[in-house]
C-alpha cells in the first residue's frame, strides 16, 4: 500500500482556522505538483477540521478525487488510528491522507521504524507499506511545499 501524507496548508489563527490566501495557493501548488507526478491515489481521506478539509478539497479537485472527512484523522491521530481507517483497502491501493502535525511526523516515524522528521505546512510524504504498523513502511520521499515547482 502506498500512503501519501499531506499536512494541511497554511491557515488563519481565527475562528475555525480556514486556509489563508497563502494556504490556498499552497494547496493549489500541491495538487498541481501531485498531478504532474501522476500521483493518482485510490482515495483521499482528511481530518474533519476546516483547514484540512479545505486543503483536501482544493487538492482533490486538481487530482480528480472527492475527499472523505474522517474523525480518526483529527488532531491527535496515532498510527493505529490510520491503520484502522485503512482496513477496508487492499494492499495494492494508494491513499492520500490530509491531516496535522505533529501527528503525521510521529505516525510516519513509527511506520518506518524510527527516526525523526517534521512536516512543514503543505508538505507531502510518500511511504510504501508492506504493513501499516511499526516498521512496516519505507519512506520514499518527503517534499516541502517550497520544492513543488
Amino acid at each position: 500500500m502506498d500512503l501519501y501524507f499531506l499536512r494541511h496548508a497554511d491557515a488563519t489563527d481565527s475562528g475555525e482556522r480556514p486556509l489563508s490566501q497563502k494556504g490556498r495557493q499552497q494547496a493549489q501548488s500541491v495538487g498541481a505538483w501531485l498531478k504532474k507526478l501522476y500521483v493518482a491515489p485510490d482515495a483521499l481521506l482528511c481530518s474533519p477540521l476546516l483547514r484540512a478539509r479545505e486543503t483536501a478539497e482544493i487538492v482533490g479537485e486538481l487530482i480528480g478525487l472527492a475527499p472523505s472527512a474522517e474523525t480518526l484523522l483529527s488532531s491527535g491521530t496515532e498510527l493505529d488510528d490510520i491503520a484502522d481507517l485503512l482496513l477496508d483497502f487492499d494492499r495494492e491501493d494508494s491513499v492520500l491522507l490530509v491531516g496535522h502535525e505533529p501527528d503525521f511526523s510521529r505516525a510516519i516515524a513509527t511506520l518506518i521504524g524510527g527516526g525523526r522528521l517534521e512536516m512543514e505546512k503543505a508538505a507531502v510524504a510518500w511511504v510504501a507499506c508492506k504493513h501499516v504498523r511499526q516498521g512496516g513502511g519505507t519512506l520514499r520521499w518527503l517534499v516541502p511545499q517550497a520544492l513543488m515547482l
